[in-house]
């Protein structure tokens, strides 16, 4: 994986058990990635990190925005999940 690679938000399934998701935050982010989302489809949430220990959590009543990664981008995470 290189810098480049790591120029748009990575999008992770918390389908993976806690610890595998935990060790590919840990890799993208060591890669250079910025933004890394991780959609939870069992309980409709996303999770927007910004570095391994920074994150905030989307409900179905938040809208995930790709912020200055994706300038323009924007979806009710309600959407995401219907």
């Amino acid at each position: 994986m290189t810098v480049e690679t790591m120029t748009t938000p990575v999008i992770l399934l918390a389908d993976d058990s806690w610890s595998e998701v935990t060790e590919k935050l840990e890799e993208y982010f060591a890669a250079g990635g910025t933004m890394i989302w991780v959609a939870d489809p069992r309980r409709q949430l996303v999770y927007v990190y910004r570095a391994i220990n920074e994150f905030r959590k989307l409900t179905k009543a938040d809208v995930l925005s790709g912020e200055d990664i994706l300038p323009g981008f924007s979806v009710a995470v309600a959407e995401l999940f219907a």
